[in-house]
């Protein structure tokens, strides 16, 4: 189906072309697919990804779950691009939400925030529970 305005780059994007979107390095080689994206559910921001790296750098099909802030578009690859290194995917956390799971607990925000190097993510938590200052 083709767009209204194809080629042109717009601010919004679908749910479903993010799901099945590809994952490349800065410089253009594809390491994965997002399959799933994990949203904060008071503010319906997008928080966190999880990407399918398959045979990336010897780890085989595996699944991670990174920060939305370490993507960016880019128009020209039709995908997204991440600047995590090896050392940082091979020493990840290792949780990946699925199924029935209802998203990230508080310390796995809090893992994924510090290995990655993001700041908490808006106060909230993917259960859509709000911190406060007594927390």
């Amino acid at each position: 189906m083709a767009e209204a305005n194809a080629g042109s780059f717009r601010k919004s994007i679908d749910s479903d072309a993010v799901a099945g979107a590809a994952v490349y390095t800065p410089d253009g080689k594809h390491i994965g697919t997002i399959d799933r994206f994990i949203i904060e559910r008071q503010s319906g921001r997008i928080m966190y990804v999880v990407v399918s790296f398959g045979g990336f750098l010897d780890l085989g099909q595996e699944r991670f779950t990174i920060p939305w802030a370490k993507l960016r578009y880019d128009e020209g690859l039709a995908g997204f691009s991440t600047d995590i290194t090896e050392g940082e995917l091979r020493n990840a956390p290792r949780f990946a939400p699925g199924g029935d799971i209802a998203g990230l607990d508080e310390a796995q925000e809090e893992e994924l925030n510090a290995h990655f190097r993001i700041p908490p993510i808006g106060g909230g938590r993917c259960d859509g529970e709000r911190r406060t200052e007594d927390d």
